[in-house]
């Protein structure tokens, strides 16, 4: 089978890894696999794409509205699809979602999916709200299939009547779960957070997740003076990269938190630094089903984090975690403070993520839904044409 992924952007975040994961399999499988990605990447994580993965870069994808270059981004992908003749064009995320299967629909291809990692037109102004909808509407109109990582992705959609019932999938967003579940903390911890050779752990909180602004990083950082007056010797280790991180370290000077705060870049060794952790936290406005979250989990620790749809499915309140509603910073940092105040919650926690049933989030897993997805695609379209 010849399959076209199409994503906006390519850099080390949850939809993209998801992306890669997924065409690093299906390549393994034999199947003939193209990623296309727009003007922001990385250009370290594409160099991390097996050769079995035809890439391209797509200059005139990009993420903002911009008329001239969407129009240039589906005369470019029809010209590609026609010349490649494609079984099936996979979209992800928005923007790559709507100019893909434009130009897939255009294209004659014979079966077009599209990936669901976050709902667009949720946590946004008004404006945005209606311009999302009416553009995941139109294009909804040319999917075959929708694959949701999560269900509550999936439940929205439908509520907004995009697509019918058996046309959406969830498949949840795979990792090597393995790897996560003994991990060991880094062997340098009290280098990485400065302390005395021979020092005691202290209360550590980690946030694994890009800088920018719907994860909120700068939005927590304001809360943390509070936690650290009643936990002073608390640890706060932020890893990641992206565009707020300068504003970020800027943020913890001017908040004189310095001493407490800790920035370790990307890491790709995700499974030591929650190792370290007592807690795990999130903080973001808007997201599908985070991958972290389930990574948090499968390295049996709790997770503190922002209200996100669908996140009951895998997170539950007072058992393994606890969910905050989003915009209640003040919420949050008493939730970190009595976590840290209480063992009796701490232990419970701790306890019910140990507990928590990750299998559906396997690597393998995710593979074997996304073709089956794909399958029950083309089943679909045989058997409407045939009638």
């Amino acid at each position: 089978m010849k399959i076209i992924h199409i994503i906006t952007r390519l850099i080390r975040g949850g939809a993209d890894e998801n992306t890669v994961i997924t065409c690093i399999a299906q390549a393994d499988a034999g199947h003939d696999v193209t990623l296309i990605y727009g003007r922001d990447h990385s250009i370290d994580y594409v160099d991390t794409i097996p050769d079995n993965v035809r890439v391209v870069c797509m200059k005139e994808l990009v993420r903002e509205p911009s008329p001239l270059n969407d129009m240039s981004s589906i005369r470019l992908l029809m010209k590609l699809f026609k010349a490649e003749k494609p079984d099936v064009v996979h979209t992800h995320t928005s923007k790559a979602g709507f100019v893909g299967r434009l130009a897939a629909k255009y294209a004659k291809v014979p079966t077009i999916i599209h990936g669901v990692h976050i709902v667009p037109f949720e946590n946004v102004g008004t404006l945005q709200k209606w311009f999302y909808l009416l553009a995941e509407k139109f294009a909804g109109r040319y999917t075959d299939a929708f694959i949701n990582v999560s269900n509550g992705t999936r439940e929205i959609y439908l509520d907004h009547k995009i697509g019918s019932a058996d046309q959406h999938a969830v498949v949840h967003s795979g990792f090597d779960v393995s790897k996560f579940i003994d991990a060991q903390p880094p062997a340098d911890w009290r280098e990485r957070l400065e302390l005395a050779p021979n020092a005691p752990k202290p209360p550590t909180a980690v946030m694994l997740a890009a800088f920018e602004p719907r994860k909120r990083q700068l939005e927590f950082l304001r809360i943390c003076p509070s936690i650290i007056e009643n936990i002073p010797d608390i640890q706060f280790v932020f890893c990641g990269e992206g565009p707020d991180l300068v504003r970020a370290k800027a943020l913890v000077d001017e908040l004189g938190i310095s001493p407490n705060v800790k920035f370790l870049g990307f890491r790709k060794d995700p499974e030591t630094i929650i190792a370290m952790a007592d807690v795990c936290l999130l903080s973001s406005q808007k997201e599908g089903l985070p991958r972290v979250v389930m990574q948090y989990l499968s390295g049996n620790r709790p997770c503190i984090m922002t209200r996100l749809s669908g996140i009951e499915e895998v997170l539950k309140h007072d058992r393994n975690g606890l969910i905050i509603e989003p915009d209640d910073f003040d919420a949050l940092a008493d939730a970190v403070t009595r976590f840290f105040r209480d063992p009796e919650l701490r232990e419970r926690l701790s306890l019910g993520a140990q507990q928590s049933d990750l299998s559906s989030w396997d690597r393998s897993s995710m593979q074997q839904r996304t073709m089956k997805a794909y399958a029950m695609a083309v089943d679909r379209l045989k058997l409407s044409t045939a009638n």
